[in-house]
């Protein structure tokens, strides 16, 4: 990447969900032998699902019932019975040949598709699209989260490797405390990127054994003791949260 290139301008450099399902696709068609579907029309419809699946959103999900319904079974050669009369076959073995071209799509999406869309592009949510998925190219990603880590550590943060971590954590510990790190996670917005921080476990030590709290699962009890609480002072005449905080304020320090 050339030096003078900011963030602000690399974060528009996205690949669209097209062109990353156009990519994918060829990469099965000159991976994958053509037997494995058989006919051009099941290679078509998987080039369509592979469309469908790089344009769900963060958090959708795609059932391949409807492509292994769309796909002529008849067609793949590999699956056909030998022995079997003018290709006419039984029920039985009509549904073992469509279990079996479930597990190769599965398999095509979980192990070869997700292999290369992880390894060749990000995936990542923005602010600006809420739950639409952007892709970036992997080099272009790295060097946005370069530029960015780097700004943030001149700043007031700074960056501990594995064996200072563990060092920090022993020594914790050993005194019965918590000890609490943070990954960074980076989102796209308008001009530039996002910090967020992603919690991690918390260790403390009881006894002889070592306890694992998760900073989430305190931030769930706190919200569950506060939702009990209201639901109480709603009982009491104290319909707004002005009100409840009003009426807080009457027991602090008691």
């Amino acid at each position: 990447m050339h030096p003078d290139l900011d963030v602000s301008s690399l974060i528009r450099a996205t690949t669209s969900a097209q062109s990353v399902g156009k990519f994918l696709f060829s990469a099965c068609a000159s991976v994958l032998p053509r037997e494995l579907l058989g006919c051009s029309g099941n290679w078509i419809e998987l080039r369509r699902a592979i469309s469908t699946f790089v344009s769900l959103r963060k958090y959708d999900s795609m059932d391949i019932a409807p492509l292994i319904n769309k796909m002529r079974v008849s067609q793949v050669q590999w699956l056909s019975i030998s022995g079997a009369r003018s290709g006419v076959c039984s029920y039985e073995d009509l549904v073992w040949r469509t279990d079996m071209l479930r597990n190769v799509v599965c398999w095509i999406f979980r192990r070869v598709l997700s292999t290369l869309l992880k390894t060749v592009f990000y995936c990542t949510d923005r602010e600006t699209t809420r739950m639409k998925v952007t892709y970036y190219r992997r080099p272009i990603w790295s060097y946005i989260r370069f530029r960015s880590t780097r700004t943030l550590l001149s700043d007031r943060f700074r960056e501990i490797d594995h064996r200072t971590k563990d060092h920090i954590r022993l020594e914790r510990l050993e005194r019965g405390l918590y000890f609490s790190y943070s990954k960074l996670r980076w989102i796209p917005k308008a001009n530039g990127v996002r910090a967020l921080q992603v919690s991690l476990m918390d260790n403390v030590v009881r006894g002889s054994k070592y306890a694992y709290y998760s900073s989430r699962s305190l931030w769930r009890s706190i919200g569950a003791i506060l939702r009990h609480e209201i639901r109480s002072l709603g009982g009491s005449n104290v319909g707004t949260r002005a009100e409840i905080y009003r009426y807080g304020l009457g027991h602090v320090g008691v």
